[in-house]
C-alpha cells in the first residue's frame, strides 16, 4: 500500500492556481518547471503581481508502503534510514487515509490521469505483449498536458512504464504523445538486463553490430582482438588478447569500461593530428599552388 493524494483535488488546484507539479519516481523521475518570460518580468499566465509559481516535487516509490517508513510512524525494528524523506514529510503534508493500486503501471496511470484503474484500463504492470487498449491512451488528459496550459515544460527521466512500444502505434513517440517535452530513460518496467550495444559501441550507423552478451567478443566471433578500454574518470587502456585476458571486450566490461574495438589511444591521437593537418594546411597548399 502506498500513500496517495487525491488526484482529482490536485487537478482542481492546478486549474485554479496553476502550481507547478514535479513528479519524481524511484526508478523514474518526471520533472515539470515553469517558464519565466524575463522580457516583461511576468510569469507566463499571470500578472506582474502574481507570485512566482513554485516547483513541487512529487515522489512515488515502487513496492514501498507506509509500513516501511518511519515518517509515518512505522518501519519496524530494523527500519530503513530515510533522512531526506523524513525531512520532506515533516515539512509538508502526509496523507494517511488514502488508497492506491500497489503496482507500478496502475499507480502511475492513476497519478497522471487522475482516474481509477477501472477508468484508465491499466490493471497491472505492463508487458511487451499488452495491447494498446491496455495502456495509457495518448488521448487522455494527463498531468503534463494540463500543466502545459499554464506554461510549464516537463521532462521524464528513468522508468516510464505507462506504455510499451511493441504493440503501441506511437512506439518511441509515446512519451511526447502523453504530454512530456523531454525524455531520457526506458519505456519498460525495468532497463534491459543486457546492453546489446556494449556501451554504445554497436547498434549505430557506423557499427550496426549487436552484441548479445553485452560486450564486444573476439574477432573470431565478429568482434575484435584489440582495442581501447575507455573509463569515465581514467585514461584509456590499450587491450589485446593475452593469456590473462583472452577476451579483451569482456575484461573491459568487468572493469567498468567501454571497449572500443581496434582504436587505441595512440591510433586516436594520430588520427586527430592527421585531421588537423588536412584541415589547416591543405587549403594553404592549394592556394600556394594556384
Amino acid at each position: 500500500m502506498k500513500p496517495l493524494i487525491s488526484v482529482r483535488s490536485l487537478f482542481k488546484q492546478i486549474q485554479a492556481t496553476g502550481p507547478l507539479l514535479g513528479i519524481a519516481l524511484l526508478l523514474s523521475m518526471s520533472v515539470m518547471w515553469a517558464q519565466n518570460d524575463s522580457s516583461n518580468g511576468r510569469t507566463l499566465g499571470g500578472s506582474p503581481h502574481t507570485a512566482k509559481r513554485p516547483n513541487i516535487l512529487f515522489i512515488i516509490m515502487d513496492d514501498v508502503g507506509i509500513d516501511q517508513l518511519t515518517a509515518f510512524g512505522y518501519g519496524g525494528i530494523d527500519s530503513a534510514n530515510t533522512p531526506n524523506i523524513n525531512t520532506i514529510a515533516h515539512a509538508g503534508v502526509r496523507f494517511r487515509n488514502v488508497w492506491a493500486m500497489p503496482e507500478c503501471s496502475p499507480s502511475r496511470a492513476v497519478f497522471f490521469e487522475g482516474r481509477y484503474p477501472l477508468r484508465t484500463n491499466v490493471f497491472g504492470a505492463l508487458l511487451g505483449d499488452d495491447l494498446a487498449n491496455s495502456q495509457v491512451s495518448p488521448y487522455e488528459a494527463t498531468t503534463p498536458k494540463l500543466l502545459k496550459t499554464r506554461g510549464y515544460d516537463s521532462g521524464d527521466f528513468g522508468k516510464f512504464h505507462l506504455g510499451e512500444r511493441t504493440l503501441n502505434p506511437f512506439q518511441d513517440r509515446l512519451v511526447p504523445a502523453l504530454g512530456w517535452d523531454f525524455f531520457d530513460g526506458f519505456l519498460q518496467g525495468a532497463p534491459p538486463p543486457i546492453d546489446t550495444s556494449a556501451g554504445g559501441v554497436g547498434e549505430n550507423p557506423n557499427n550496426p553490430m549487436s552484441y548479445t552478451c553485452g560486450f564486444v567478443p573476439n574477432q573470431s566471433a565478429g568482434g575484435a582482438d584489440t582495442g581501447a578500454c575507455r573509463f569515465v574518470n581514467n585514461p584509456c587502456q590499450d587491450l589485446t588478447v593475452t593469456q590473462a585476458h583472452p577476451t579483451p571486450g569482456r575484461y573491459c566490461l568487468e572493469q567498468g569500461g567501454v571497449f572500443v574495438p581496434d582504436i587505441s589511444p595512440f591510433r586516436r591521437f594520430t588520427r586527430h593530428i592527421s585531421r588537423f593537418l588536412n584541415r589547416c594546411y591543405r587549403p594553404a597548399l592549394k592556394t600556394s599552388a594556384i
